[in-house]
């Protein structure tokens, strides 16, 4: 596998870790009654964004995370902000994020088992490769010969 094909899945797999983080959040935060402003895919400067209801779902210019922004995080005078809400919901939706990256690892160190993998079948032992000066090439073993007993 070529470096550039790893590194290409190390972005990805990391956008996709990030997104769930943040959408943890996210989903934590609407249930509760908190408002968000912003659920961003990378950071600012916003690219584009689509408005719904109260949130601009946005895409960022800096594509290294995402973010939930959320009016008065700080300022418990704010309506519906974070620090309005009582501590329970301030740990779920802070908890959320964390809770939904064991999740996927959960889900994830649970499916890999379950992929298909290819087991050769057969009688003897097939041999890959030798080593110069072994026993087994003085023998006359050559790779792709199969040792029965």
């Amino acid at each position: 596998m070529s470096v550039a094909i790893i590194i290409i899945s190390f972005i990805v797999a990391l956008f996709v870790i990030i997104l769930l983080h943040e959408l943890g959040h996210f989903i934590t935060s609407k249930r509760a009654g908190v408002k968000v402003e912003e659920f961003g895919i990378g950071l600012p400067p916003r690219l584009f964004g689509i408005k719904r209801g109260e949130t601009i779902y946005s895409v960022n210019a800096i594509p290294l995370g995402a973010f939930v922004k959320t009016p008065g995080e700080n300022d418990p005078t704010v309506p519906r902000s974070l620090a309005s809400k009582g501590p329970w919901v301030r740990l779920a939706v802070y908890a959320a994020g964390p809770l939904a990256n064991i999740f996927l690892g959960f889900i994830l160190l649970s499916a890999f088992p379950m992929l298909p993998a290819s087991v050769v079948a057969g009688n003897g032992v097939m041999v890959h490769s030798i080593v110069e000066n072994s026993p087994a090439e003085e023998a006359g073993i050559e790779p792709g010969k199969i040792i029965l007993e």
